[in-house]
């Protein structure tokens, strides 16, 4: 399996609380995400959130929609949510909110390996693609974040661990 971590950090001036409810609520992305074509309840939670199930499925640049379902593991209102990947990736995405100077910073990370054997095979020379495409996704989630929330985006990075 191919592994692939990848980092993305935004900055928005915007409330945390405003950010949290939009990260949170994840069945509404496809309304301001581009390149997440839908995302599905599979399975509610408890009272907490912890063990809602949701199936996404995205597609950019790259002509291929992955789908995959995402547990949430745990939650820290405001603050945390992190979930369990299962499907056509498996691993884990954490996100975190800190407040700033007037802002709201957003940290992501996903450390995941691919479960697909076509992509498998084809990692060694679409892995560049790959990334890109991941960076490229984010980009558009903290754009499309920015604006749905009428705030000014003020930086966004994302970055490949290895």
């Amino acid at each position: 399996m191919a592994h692939y971590h990848f980092v993305s950090e935004w900055t928005l001036e915007a409330a945390r609380g405003d950010v949290w409810r939009m990260l949170l609520n994840s069945l509404t992305w496809p309304q301001w995400w581009p390149g997440v074509l839908w995302v599905k309840q599979i399975r509610p939670g408890g009272t907490d959130g912890i063990g809602d199930v949701r199936r996404y499925a995205w597609r950019s640049r790259l002509p291929y929609t992955l789908v995959f379902d995402m547990e949430l593991l745990h939650i820290e209102p405001q603050s945390a949510l992190h979930g369990m990947a299962r499907g056509e990736v498996e691993g884990l995405g954490r996100w975190a909110l800190a407040d700033g100077n007037g802002t709201t910073r957003v940290h992501y990370d996903w450390n995941v390996r691919t479960t697909s054997r076509a992509v498998n095979l084809l990692s060694p020379l679409a892995r560049p693609l790959i990334e890109r495409n991941h960076h490229a996704i984010m980009r558009q989630g903290a754009r499309g974040l920015a604006r749905h929330l009428n705030a000014r985006l003020l930086a966004e990075h994302s970055r490949t661990l290895r």
